[in-house]
């Protein structure tokens, strides 16, 4: 069963992206359907994500926070997580852009 409607975008990284040791490995947005619930999940990969429209809670570890409009968040490595959309309503639902960059950022960041 789909939870969100989803345009996501892969990338295969040039030989000079992949000697910077990073980049881009999907970006994409998504809408969600009622009942959106992510999770729990752990993932290999840093991944950005921008609340566009609605809000959205997100659980991880002990902390849960709320956020809406204009806010962003970022799921870590290795650091299990839920989230899902607080208020479903089908007129003005709960809309992200998510940004995957690859699994390990170099050490100077």
């Amino acid at each position: 069963m789909a939870f969100e409607y989803v345009d996501m975008k892969y990338c295969i990284p040039s030989d000079m992206e992949r000697k910077s040791g990073i980049w881009i490995l999907r970006t994409g947005r998504s809408i969600a359907k009622s009942h959106y619930y992510v999770g729990p999940k752990v993932s290999e990969n840093y991944s950005l994500h921008f609340v566009l429209n609605g809000k959205v809670s997100l659980v991880y570890g002990e902390e849960e926070v709320t956020l809406s409009e204009g806010d962003a968040f970022c799921l870590f490595p290795h650091i299990r997580y839920s989230y899902w959309e607080s208020n479903h309503h089908p007129e003005s639902p709960l809309r992200t852009h998510s940004v995957t960059p690859t699994e390990s950022l170099p050490s100077a960041l």
